[in-house]
């Protein structure tokens, strides 16, 4: 079964079981890439607004740079130049959304909620920098 996750002008960003597809909506043609794969499935994705980065989250995120030539993912790939894989592995963060607002004026920010070992709480981090700030905690969301 095919979810989509995500959508923008130009992108539409979906899964099927565990894989995860940038398609291009105003070329038909070429075909979908495969950007992300997470144990458990996906739980959530975002194109922020300037379109240069899919964000994806589930079993730790994956941050895929939208530019040519389009590398599809593999994981655990050593220093992939399109994507970046973090919180995942022994440390696992589990990403429960992903949300770009009116505070992230860059483009490029974008804040998410996660389960890690000391509970939840809200992040925000900057795709182009990967720099990440704890904006609070959530202590009394079931773990």
């Amino acid at each position: 079964m095919i979810r989509y996750l995500a959508e923008s002008y130009d992108y539409k960003v979906t899964a099927e079981d565990e894989q995860v597809y940038l398609e291009f909506k105003n070329d038909p043609a070429k075909e979908s890439v495969i950007i992300g794969d997470f144990y458990g499935n996906p739980h959530c994705a975002i194109i922020l607004e300037d379109e240069d980065y899919v964000v994806m989250g589930g079993e730790g995120l994956i941050i895929y740079k939208i530019e040519e030539p389009f590398e599809f993912y593999h994981y655990s790939q050593n220093e992939p130049a399109q994507f970046k894989e973090l919180f995942r592995g022994s440390d696992c963060w589990w990403i429960k959304g992903i949300f770009q607002d009116s505070f992230d004026y860059d483009g490029k920010s974008f804040s998410f909620l996660a389960l890690n070992k000391e509970g939840y709480a809200l992040y925000k981090m900057n795709a182009f920098t990967l720099e990440m700030e704890k904006i609070g905690a959530f202590e009394d969301l079931p773990k």
